[in-house]
C-alpha cells in the first residue's frame, strides 16, 4: 500500500475537504479533491515518480511545480500535459509518460485553439508577456 501524503488538519489553513474525485494513474484507482491538480493528487496518493526522461531514463515527477519545466509530463487521456498545470477530471485516465510521448496529430497547421475549445483547466492565470524597453528588439 502506498503512504498518503495528504495534508489534514492544517494550523492555518482551513480543511479542503475530502478526496472524491476518482481518477486512475497507470490503471490504479486514485482519489483526489475537487479542482486539485494530477501532480498534487498523484503525490498525496503516495506517487512521486510520474514517468523516466527519454536519454538517461531518470525518474521525473514533480520539480518546479508551476509549468515552467516538462519534469512531470504524464499522459492525461492520451494527451500529453504538465500535471502541475491540469485539474484532475472525474474518469481520468492519467499514465507515466516514459520517454518522450507521441503529440497529438495537428488538424491544420494554421488551426489554433481557442478559448473556448480548451478543454483543460490550469492553476491560475496565463503567464503575462513582458513588454518593458529592451526586452524585446524594436521592430
Amino acid at each position: 500500500m502506498r503512504p498518503q501524503r495528504r495534508i489534514s488538519g492544517h494550523p492555518i489553513l482551513a480543511d479542503l475537504g475530502p478526496a472524491t474525485v476518482e481518477f486512475t494513474f497507470d490503471g490504479e484507482p486514485l482519489l483526489a479533491r475537487p479542482g486539485e491538480m494530477i501532480a498534487s493528487a498523484l503525490f498525496a496518493g503516495g506517487i512521486s515518480v510520474f514517468g523516466h526522461h527519454h536519454r538517461d531514463g531518470g525518474p521525473q515527477g514533480i520539480f518546479c511545480a508551476n509549468g515552467q519545466c516538462s519534469q512531470c509530463t504524464v499522459l492525461a487521456d492520451g494527451r500529453p500535459v504538465k500535471s502541475c498545470m491540469v485539474a484532475v477530471e472525474p474518469g481520468m485516465r492519467v499514465e507515466r509518460a516514459e520517454g518522450r510521448p507521441p503529440l497529438p496529430a495537428a488538424a491544420s497547421s494554421r488551426s489554433r485553439p481557442t478559448a473556448s475549445s480548451a478543454r483543460w483547466r490550469t492553476a491560475g492565470p496565463a503567464p503575462a508577456a513582458s513588454t518593458s524597453a529592451g526586452c524585446w528588439p524594436s521592430a
